[in-house]
């Protein structure tokens, strides 16, 4: 398998992943979806926000754009509503990406 349909299916999977996950989260108590997971300082919201601002910031280098995210600590989006708007937009923005990309674009060291 070439490594441009191995990242094209693992956007993909990614994609549908976030979406079952986050089908599961609006059935969970804010309470939980907000405070502070055993072991880890950050909730349930906080660990997803750092996802996503880490996925910004792939987005920032493969783009040539740097994200706007000031830190992986920072709370992005402030309720799981919006969360979910953006982590749909995001995925698709990964898929798009990994779609235009060549097998010649990954031994590169350039963006696309």
């Amino acid at each position: 398998m070439l490594l441009r349909d191995y990242l094209a299916i693992s956007a993909r999977y990614n994609s549908s992943a976030n979406e079952r996950l986050l089908a599961a989260l609006v059935h969970l108590k804010p309470e939980f979806y907000y405070e502070p997971v055993l072991g880890c300082s950050r909730s349930i919201h906080g660990i997803l926000n750092h996802v996503m601002a880490a996925d910004l910031a792939w987005i920032g280098e493969m783009t040539g754009r740097r994200s706007n995210v000031s830190s992986p600590d920072d709370i992005l989006y402030a309720t799981l509503e919006q969360f979910m708007r953006e982590r749909s937009r995001v995925d698709a923005k990964i898929i798009s990406l990994i779609d235009r990309l060549s097998e010649d674009d990954l031994g590169s060291n350039d963006s696309v």
